[in-house]
């Protein structure tokens, strides 16, 4: 298990597939450091945030392919640690036509070209929770028969305080070779663990037996009762403890500086993360929602509103993606250790 993790604090560099706004990227990036070496990415509005992203030195500067149907994989070979993506799911929703692998935005036998002479280690992609019962088991097969171990499981912003749902599908694969690796390193730790418990434990009784008598009990008579020196000990904590009844509060949590925090406050503070929904008043660091004239709508034809609310709503909760990566990647140990 210590192997596992210890590997996933070193940077891993990363192919980006359908990058969108970065929320995976930046999910992944909570759990461990990335590096970027190239973004594939087809939306004329993405591209243009991601190159201005990129200026700003708010994200890695890397090479983007606008086609993934034309992108060749091969200089990449064994120069990459993972593979994310949240590939097209207008195929996969309920609310479409469902196409599934018959819609042409369906992506993924060009991914499954690249994960296949790549080889990365892991990947991680995300898709709606209709993937599920759509082409999820075709995925799942084409993975599994390239050599990866997988994990999955629907996961929604709600449950990292977001006030919306936004069930996500996460998908987290990882090299059966690179999983031989962990589990034997493993056990040969267990078993070198084993042998020096075992020598502690040898010289520890070796010194018991040395020891005197006096040594290990040190007693005396009073009164014809014997009374250890532990007796004192247990008097002391009794008598610490009777003194200490104010040490407990659990009406509110501490800050870590001496202070109290009331817990009605401190919810409300991670409650202000999330914008107010539609009709409710907005919290004090949100933008102001009304557009002024001329602005928000269409520049020389191009209508960056749609553009934005596309964006939005094709994009990942990187919180939601930061906790998906981290349970999944643990199933992944938990599933190494036995």
């Amino acid at each position: 298990m210590d192997c596992t993790k210890e590997y996933f604090k070193e940077e891993q560099r990363i192919l980006s597939f359908c990058y969108g706004y970065g929320g995976l990227e930046r999910g992944i990036q909570q759990v461990m450091p990335i590096k970027t070496i190239a973004y594939l990415e087809i939306e004329a509005f993405q591209i243009f945030n991601l190159v201005s992203a990129m200026e700003a030195g708010l994200v890695d500067k890397a090479p983007v392919w606008t086609d993934i149907k034309t992108f060749d994989p091969k200089p990449f070979h064994n120069k990459v640690h993972g593979i994310i993506g949240g590939y097209p799911c207008q195929g996969e929703s309920t609310a479409g036509k469902r196409k599934l692998w018959k819609d042409p935005r369906f992506l993924w036998p060009y991914i499954e070209q690249s994960v296949s002479t790549i080889k990365p280690f892991w990947c991680f992609f995300e898709n709606v929770s209709g993937h599920l019962s759509g082409s999820f088991p075709y995925v799942l097969e084409s993975l599994r028969n390239l050599g990866y171990k997988v994990e999955a499981g629907l996961f929604t912003a709600s449950e990292v305080g977001a006030t919306h749902k936004r069930k996500r599908l996460f998908i987290l694969a990882l090299d059966n070779s690179y999983i031989n690796k962990l589990q034997k390193s493993r056990k040969a730790r267990l078993e070198m663990d084993g042998n020096v418990l075992q020598n502690q434990r040898r010289q520890k009784n070796s010194i018991r037996f040395g020891e005197t008598s006096k040594e290990l009990g040190d007693t005396s008579i009073s009164d014809g009762r014997f009374i250890r020196r532990s007796q004192s000990r247990k008097e002391k904590f009794n008598e610490s403890c009777n003194n200490g009844k104010t040490l407990a509060n659990t009406n509110n949590i501490r800050n870590g500086k001496g202070g109290e925090i009331n817990k009605t406050n401190f919810i409300n503070s991670i409650v202000e993360k999330w914008p107010s929904r539609p009709g409710q008043k907005q919290n004090h660091w949100e933008e102001p929602r009304t557009i002024k004239p001329g602005l928000g709508s269409t520049v020389n034809g191009y209508d960056f509103r749609t553009e934005l609310l596309r964006q939005y709503g094709n994009g990942v909760v990187h919180q939601t993606a930061t906790k998906a990566f981290d349970d999944l990647l643990n199933k992944h140990i938990k599933n190494i250790s036995q």
